[in-house]
Order: C-alpha cells, then sequence, then structure tokens
C-alpha cells in the first residue's frame, strides 16, 4: 500500500484533532481543485497550446531536479550505473 499525505496526517496528529485535520486537509483540497483551472487558464492562453503549457512548466521544474542530482552524483555517494544499471544492454546513453 502507498503511503498518502492523509495517512501521515492521520499519525502526525493527536487522537482529539484528527478530526480537524482532516477537515482542514480536505477544504485545502477543494480550494485547490476549485482555484486550479482559473489559474491555468491563463497560462494556456499564454502558452498557446497544452504543449507550450507543459514545456513552460516543465521547463522551471526540471532545473532544481537536475542540479539535485548533478551534485549527488559529484558527492560520490551515487554513481551513474546505479541510476541506469541496463546501460549496456538498452541504448538509451
Amino acid at each position: 500500500m502507498m503511503p498518502t499525505l492523509i495517512q501521515w496526517l492521520m499519525y502526525a496528529a493527536p487522537g482529539r484533532i484528527i478530526g480537524r485535520e482532516m477537515g482542514g486537509f480536505l477544504v485545502a483540497l477543494n480550494i485547490e481543485i476549485f482555484i486550479s483551472p482559473l489559474l491555468a487558464v491563463p497560462v494556456l492562453l499564454a502558452a498557446g497550446s497544452y504543449s507550450g503549457m507543459f514545456l513552460l512548466f516543465a521547463a522551471p521544474a526540471a532545473v532544481p531536479g537536475l542540479l539535485c542530482l548533478a551534485f549527488y552524483l559529484k558527492s560520490g555517494e551515487l554513481s551513474f550505473t546505479e541510476i541506469f544499471p541496463l546501460k549496456n544492454k538498452i541504448c538509451f546513453f
């Protein structure tokens, strides 16, 4: 079973406030579901298409991930072959 945020909140909250914790989480979730399209439509119009919107969000999100990976590899704690163990079997790199 995959752990979720709700499970983490249930374990972290004391027994007397679990109801308030779950209520607050569900309110935040529903507000996000309502506001997300209101924020995404102007971005979609600015990007021109869904693929443009994907690139608009993916590019800034990829930069920190690649930087973290580069620093992690440079630290020597993880090698490239541990990340891609099938390097010799599949011609991706």
